[in-house]
């Protein structure tokens, strides 16, 4: 999330709250974490998606950590069970008002409108319509300390009332600052134009971050292929097989060494603007048939990170690699760097290597490994499972993905900022209603694996799975939301 310039009276405000108000650190919530070998690992938002039929959903969270409610006494638990829970009775069709944990803080919480992705459909006005009763509902609310009956009700909440703490002034709900999150789904040829678009600047794309969107995004272009390894010739691969390596060597290459394990309490989600929703396995199964050649992934991927980018060419990446840019010689590093993960409630710890991770992928057997790592954090990497759907009047099924960092926003800035977001993804389908063609390519059947039975469902959690709210950010403000950066707000 990025942190947003207050006008000099909302910084007045913020401030002396930030510096006197005693909090206790709140234990990361622990309905978010996710056994690695628990079959429930669905740990997404609720509202995040899919839809019941699998048609084109839309999903929107539009957070503000500059809206705090406050409950002084009220424990680490009985705090995090707020998470996610529909606040007093803020609701209409496809959206709702809930409660979030940005804070980190017993007793303290932050606001969070949802837009439910599980049944807004793209193209049917449905998102746009929500986006602009958010927008009017946050008018009609202007949430401040001062405002009469300040006692707010959160479903289920042993701590209820709570009451607004943030701002304290009234009058400015038009100018607050929320952050934006979209999730929806895509081809990976879309994905391929959008990291692309990344790496240019100004980015212009309603599913990018105006602001450093480039950010640690490796677009995998032809010439990384241009001394076909395993066989792959520069030729043949194809705008979806480039989005997918985008999305991987973007994650393997920011990895850390993992020997000696130095545990991190945050997930690899905040790596890129780009987060699959659905996990790896399904992801790699949407383009494996197109990747001839003998070799394993993994030593594929070795050689795909030889290459960075540079301009609208491709320079060696010497941490990596050693050689020509026609002639790669991999060296060792990537086989010692992964990711240490740690969950901040249990004290559970685990590593997982890039090698690892790349095996998993191509074994077949999802969830991939990541998505399983991920879920000591908060599950939010490949946390839909195997979920697809479909491209609008195709029966083309591609994965799910959450754009990140997104521009902030005020409330009047709402509706377009959704209706400019569904327009992209719809322009994506028109583009790419179907597959990229191309003959089938001969290979051997050890080397990449088949897909098995997931068991990360792609439809509606079983019965004996408890659906959990996840954190989808850290919100506007991140965990120190007094601090601001200079970024002008849109008005």
């Amino acid at each position: 999330m990025y942190l947003f310039a207050l006008a000099m009276k909302q910084a007045t405000i913020l401030v002396p709250f930030v510096v006197f108000l005693s909090v206790t650190a709140l234990p990361s919530d622990p309905r978010r974490r996710a056994d690695p070998k628990d079959p429930c690992l669905n740990e997404a938002p609720t509202l995040d998606g899919p839809t019941s039929d699998n048609s084109a959903g839309i999903g929107v969270e539009f957070e503000s950590t500059f809206v705090v409610f406050s409950k002084p006494g009220c424990s680490s638990a009985d705090t995090n069970q707020a998470k996610g829970r529909q606040v007093d009775d803020r609701k209409g069709d496809n959206w709702q008002l809930t409660a979030d944990t940005s804070p980190e803080a017993a007793g303290m919480l932050t606001a969070e409108y949802i837009l439910n992705g599980k049944t807004i459909k793209i193209g049917t006005g449905a998102a746009s319509a929500a986006a602009a009763a958010v927008s009017s509902d946050v008018i009609a609310w202007n949430p401040n300390s001062g405002m009469p009956n300040n006692q707010w009700n959160i479903e289920g909440n042993n701590c209820n009332p709570w009451a607004i703490s943030a701002p304290r002034m009234g009058n400015g709900a038009g100018d607050l600052p929320w952050s934006t999150q979209v999730t929806a789904p895509l081809p990976f040829e879309a994905i391929n134009d959008l990291v692309a678009a990344a790496l240019v600047t100004p980015a212009n794309s309603p599913l990018l971050p105006s602001i450093n969107p480039s950010r640690n995004i490796v677009s995998v272009t032809h010439k990384f292929f241009q001394s076909s390894p395993n066989g792959i010739s520069p030729d043949s691969v194809k705008a979806d097989v480039l989005g997918f390596f985008s999305l991987v060597i973007s994650y393997a290459k920011k990895a850390t060494s993992t020997s000696p394990p130095i545990y991190m309490t945050r997930s690899p989600k905040v790596t890129i603007s780009i987060m699959p929703r659905t996990e790896f396995v399904t992801l790699y199964a949407q383009v494996k048939s197109t990747l001839p050649g003998t070799g394993t992934l993994y030593n594929l991927v070795k050689i795909l990170a030889c290459y960075r980018n540079d301009e609208d060419d491709v320079e060696i990446d010497q941490l990596f690699c050693g050689g020509t840019v026609a002639a790669p010689e991999p060296n060792s590093y990537m086989d010692g760097i992964g990711w240490c993960l740690e969950d901040t409630d249990t004290k559970d710890q685990d590593c997982l290597t890039v090698e690892d991770w790349i095996t998993s992928i191509a074994s077949g057997s999802s969830p991939d490994k990541l998505t399983k790592l991920d879920g000591l954090i908060d599950g939010q990497i490949g946390g839909l499972g195997t979920a697809l759907e479909n491209i609008i009047d195709s029966t083309r099924a591609v994965p799910l993905f959450e754009f990140r960092n997104l521009d902030g926003i005020n409330a009047g800035k709402m509706q377009d900022t959704v209706s400019n977001a569904e327009q992209a993804v719809i322009t994506y389908f028109d583009k790419y209603k179907a597959p990229p063609q191309r003959k089938m390519a001969k290979r051997q059947d050890d080397v990449y694996g088949c897909p098995t039975k997931s068991p990360l469902s792609s439809t509606m959690p079983t019965p004996s799975c408890t659906l959990q709210n996840a954190d989808p950010d850290q919100g506007i403000g991140g965990r120190g939301y007094g601090i601001v950066e200079e970024v002008e707000l849109s008005s």
